[in-house]
């Protein structure tokens, strides 16, 4: 028999996440829906290192051409 290490994981929902800051992070833009809900995500990891991207779809992110 072999032994693998198990790391404790959790998952939550990107609206459920406003108002936290975590050391990593794994997002997937898959199933974004809402307006504002890539840099509600993106804006939650500390860091650059502890942001991975998973199943990324460019056109779920835009740029609002009326921002400086």
């Amino acid at each position: 028999m072999k032994q693998f290490p198990l790391r404790l994981s959790w998952a939550m929902a990107i609206h459920k996440a406003q108002g936290i800051t975590v050391d990593q992070v794994i997002i997937s833009t898959k199933d974004m829906f809402g307006t504002g809900m890539g840099y509600t995500a993106l804006s939650r990891v500390r860091t650059l290192e502890g942001l991975f991207l998973i199943d990324l779809h460019p056109n779920k992110f835009y740029c609002n051409e009326n921002v400086d």
